[in-house]
């Protein structure tokens, strides 16, 4: 089994592809989106990521929020969620994950994010 890398995009429409390549969220959100790739007949029950924002101390900052993968057919499951950035202050802020799959150790994966004034 194989995890993506964290990738950050701003929001896009339902049916629109994400564009990740966000490094300044200049937004009220982001989108948190990482895949996962399995073998066939993987069982995603009991599998979660949580996404949260930390601060340059390492502390939350903001509600955390838990997802849970999404089948995209072939093995191939996406994990995602929209983080609120709205009530930050302008700053540097570290985006993570936790990534707890069935039959895996779990794993941490992180990205940087600048938040700029509105």
């Amino acid at each position: 089994m194989r995890i993506s890398d964290l990738m950050l995009a701003d929001p896009s429409a339902p049916d629109a592809s994400l564009r990740p390549a966000v490094l300044r969220a200049a937004d009220d959100r982001i989108v948190a989106y990482l895949e996962a790739y399995t073998p066939a007949g993987w069982n995603s029950e009991g599998s979660r990521a949580r996404f949260e924002i930390t601060d340059s101390r390492g502390a939350t900052v903001g509600p955390p929020v838990t997802a849970s993968p999404r089948s995209a057919g072939a093995g191939r499951w996406i994990i995602s969620s929209e983080l609120a950035t709205g009530n930050l202050a302008a700053g540097s802020y570290e985006v993570a994950a936790t990534i707890s799959l069935t039959g895996i150790p779990e794993q941490r994966l992180t990205r940087p994010v600048v938040v700029v004034q509105k």
